[in-house]
C-alpha cells in the first residue's frame, strides 16, 4: 500500500486506518450474526475503491462487504442471516444472496448494458470458491468475449490451494480464466494492504474500459470447525494490518483499539434502534 500508489487521494496512513476500521466493523457484525471471520480484508480492500455508481454483486457470506460498501449497519442486522434480496442501489449494491455463484451473471449482463448505453465503469462482482466452475467460468467467458470491464473477486478458503464446487477437486481460479486470456492475479486476502492495491490496479484499468480481470484472495481460515490453526503466513487479517502499522507507523495501538470499542459501539446502538423499531 505505497504512499504514492494514488496521488490526491489518500496517503497509506490514511488508507490503512480507513481500512481498519471498516475490517473491525465487519468482524464486529459478522460476530453478531455467527459468521466465519477471515475475510475482512477482502471486504474492505475492494469496496472501499469503489466510486458512487460502481455497481457490486455479492453472494456467499455477503454482509461484510456490503457493509463496506455503505450499506448501514442496521439494514445488515435486521434481515436474514442468507439474504436473498439484498438490493441497495444508493449504495451501489445491485444484488447480494446467499447462494454460491449469484450475481456473475449478473454483473456481466450490466457490463454489456453499460456498453450499449456508451457507459463506462467498472462492474464488481464478489464471489466464494463454491462458485469457481461451471458458473464463473461461463460468466468469464462471455465477460472475455466482448472485453467487458468486469472485475471478479475470488475468496477461496483452501488451504491446499484448489478451489471446490460440489466436492469435485478443481484448478485455482486463475487457471480456470487462462484458456479465455483473461488478466489475473493471487493474493494473499488476510493482507489488506495487498489485497488494497491489487483491487486498485485492476480498478483503474476498467475505469479505461479494460477487462475483464480476476483478483483471487487467499483468505485464513479463522475460527471453523475442524480446521485447525490459520495456515502459515496469513493468520487474522487485522492482528496482520496491525503488525504492518507497527513496522510502518501507519496506525497506534491505541488507535487499533479505539476502531475495535467504535465498531462494537455501533453494533449495538444499530441492535438498540432496531429493537426501539419493533
Amino acid at each position: 500500500m505505497a504512499a504514492d500508489a494514488d496521488p490526491g487521494f489518500e496517503d497509506a496512513a490514511q488508507t490503512a486506518r480507513r481500512l481498519l476500521a471498516t475490517m473491525w466493523r465487519i468482524r464486529a457484525l459478522e460476530e453478531r450474526l455467527g459468521r466465519d471471520p477471515g475475510g475482512e480484508a477482502v471486504a474492505a480492500g475492494v469496496c472501499h475503491q469503489l466510486r458512487a455508481g460502481e455497481p457490486l454483486y455479492l453472494s456467499e457470506q455477503p454482509h461484510g462487504a456490503a457493509l463496506a460498501k455503505g450499506v448501514p449497519m442496521a439494514r445488515l442486522l435486521s434481515g436474514p442471516l442468507e439474504p436473498t434480496d439484498l438490493v441497495e442501489p444508493a449504495h451501489g449494491l445491485l444484488g447480494a444472496s446467499g447462494p454460491a455463484g449469484t450475481g456473475l451473471a449478473e454483473a456481466v449482463g450490466t457490463a454489456l448494458a453499460d456498453r450499449a448505453t456508451g457507459r463506462q465503469r467498472p462492474v464488481v462482482a464478489l464471489f466464494g470458491d463454491a462458485a469457481a466452475g461451471g458458473p464463473f467460468v461461463a460468466a468469464v467467458r462471455l465477460a472475455a468475449c466482448w472485453g467487458l470491464p468486469v472485475l471478479f473477486v475470488c475468496q477461496r478458503r483452501d488451504p491446499d490451494g484448489a478451489c471446490t464446487d460440489r466436492g469435485t477437486h478443481l484448478p485455482r481460479a486463475t487457471e480456470l480464466v487462462a484458456p479465455f486470456h483473461v488478466a489475473s492475479t493471487t493474493v494473499d486476502g488476510g493482507d489488506a494492504a495487498a489485497v488494497h492495491d491489487a483491487a486498485a490496479g485492476a480498478l483503474a484499468a476498467a475505469r479505461d474500459g479494460d477487462g475483464p480481470f480476476l483478483l483471487e484472495c487467499l483468505l485464513p481460515r479463522l475460527g471453523l470447525a475442524g480446521t485447525g490453526d490459520p495456515r502459515p503466513g496469513t493468520g487474522d487479517p487485522i492482528a496482520r494490518l496491525c503488525r504492518q502499522a507497527a513496522t510502518t507507523g501507519w496506525f497506534s495501538p491505541a488507535d487499533a483499539a479505539s476502531a475495535e470499542a467504535a465498531a462494537r459501539v455501533e453494533v449495538e446502538a444499530a441492535l438498540r434502534a432496531i429493537g426501539s423499531s419493533a
